[in-house]
């Protein structure tokens, strides 16, 4: 198990709003350890992009446009206007990957 990659889900995941938080800890650590990125898309589900493809995380359940929102807010540590241009390419990556 990478105990790095498990350390890097987990301090992205601290980045989510509780509801998104939760479902992001319910990935098994040894899936957490390999997972690529975490995905949230306004009304789809939110998945972990591992090397074996996209595995769900909410049950089905779709992602807020107001949890968004609040991921921004707070992994941009509430200034959004310094992360607009990565956001136009449609991602954001947090410091530590």
């Amino acid at each position: 198990m990478d105990r790095h990659g498990d350390k890097r889900y987990l301090q992205a995941a601290s980045l989510l709003p509780p509801r998104l938080r939760r479902w992001a800890e319910g990935l098994p650590p040894a899936e957490q350890a390999r997972a690529e990125e975490l995905r949230l898309r306004a009304g789809r589900p939110m998945t972990a992009v591992l090397p074996s493809g996209e595995a769900p995380l909410s049950g089905g359940e779709p992602v807020e446009p107001e949890e968004l929102g609040l991921v921004l807010e707070i992994a941009t540590k509430a200034s959004a206007h310094t992360a607009l241009e990565k956001l136009r390419h449609g991602f954001f990556t947090v410091e530590g990957g």
